[in-house]
């Protein structure tokens, strides 16, 4: 890798790379990646599948590669030591850590003036499945108002996180941002509004394949009312008996809402405003019994030019011909094909 081959090289994919032992991603092996005095533009370096004795971020910044790659995956790798440098890297848009088990990390935490701070884009998936789900600690609260990042999507799927009650106070700049969050596929049972309203600009929140049907109804009512500009808002698999009355009142933008896969077996919620939606998911519910209002607010909206799609496939439920919910029974089943 030394040598002048492969000058244009912009894709370096490494994934499976074996050696007697454990390999240290130090000085050696960065300066090779980057081609030595050629200087290649690598733009794409994918370092997967590896078992690393230690990796270090600061010789990846020596070796000039912060001025030329976007995007760094290291995903189902074994890192004994990882050692984070407090100087930006310019030119990293995308870290994707997922599913690695990383067993020491190096940094000063006190420092924004990371590696990351110019990142828009961190996956950092099944990272929590190698240890014990830590104690919920509300002094977690941090401020990070002199930390400009520039992150837009942090994907924390499968990370085995049970709770998020504590506050993060962010930098202005921050707070527009952030656009796409999902904390997918963990073992929520609690997420502070104070954890999502500061992020003005959020559009994309998947909290699917929780528990949150054990949170507080009065925390549901006003878990995203702060973030007016939501588009997506996935929220299947949760459990939900129920969904609170006015838990969309202030997302009139929302385009996509997913209640698929829960346990309702009743619809009331305010609806009529969701005026830009396109896609009600309500399939695998147990629902009996709709809101003569909402009924037909969400026949104005399937008929209105903006197409709504009304899911309401597969829905758990039975009536006879004296079952006073037999009004809501037809209704489901005159639109299943909606949209």
């Amino acid at each position: 890798m030394y040598s002048a081959q492969l000058p244009r090289l912009n894709k370096l994919t490494l994934t499976d790379l074996a050696s007697v032992s454990n390999i240290r991603a130090r000085d050696k092996f960065f300066q090779s990646i980057a081609g030595g005095d050629i200087k290649r533009n690598i733009t794409n370096l994918d370092i997967s599948n590896i078992s690393f004795r230690s990796i270090d971020f600061k010789a990846f910044m020596k070796s000039g590669l912060c001025n030329s790659v976007n995007e760094v995956y290291v995903k189902h790798a074994t890192i004994n030591k990882l050692y984070l440098p407090q100087q930006p890297c310019s030119s990293l848009k995308v870290i994707d850590i997922s599913d690695s088990h990383v067993s020491i990390v190096l940094s000063n935490r006190q420092s924004c003036g990371n590696i990351c701070i110019n990142v828009e884009e961190l996956y950092m998936n099944g990272l929590g499945k190698y240890r014990v789900t830590p104690p919920l600690q509300d002094e977690l609260d941090r401020d990070l108002t002199s930390c400009p990042y520039k992150i837009k999507k942090v994907s924390l799927e499968n990370n085995l996180i049970k709770r998020l009650s504590f506050s993060v106070k962010l930098h202005n700049y921050t707070k527009k941002t952030v656009e796409w969050i999902s904390l997918s596929e963990n073992i929520l049972e609690f997420l502070s509004t104070q954890f999502l309203s500061p992020l003005m600009n959020l559009q994309y929140l998947d909290i699917s394949r929780n528990q949150l049907h054990k949170m507080q109804e009065h925390y549901e009512e006003t878990l995203i009312k702060e973030n007016t500009k939501m588009k997506v808002l996935k929220l299947n698999n949760n459990g939900f008996a129920r969904i609170h009355f006015n838990m969309c009142l202030t997302n009139s933008d929302l385009l996509v809402l997913d209640l698929s896969h829960n346990n309702l077996s009743s619809l009331d919620f305010k609806i009529g405003h969701l005026t830009n939606l396109k896609v009600l998911n309500l399939s695998y519910n147990a629902i009996h019994s709709i809101d003569v209002q909402t009924m037909e607010t969400m026949g104005q909206l399937a008929s209105a030019t903006n197409a709504l799609l009304i899911d309401l496939s597969n829905m758990l439920c039975s009536c006879s011909c004296d079952d006073d919910n037999k009004e809501t029974i037809q209704w489901i089943h005159a639109h299943l094909d909606t949209g």
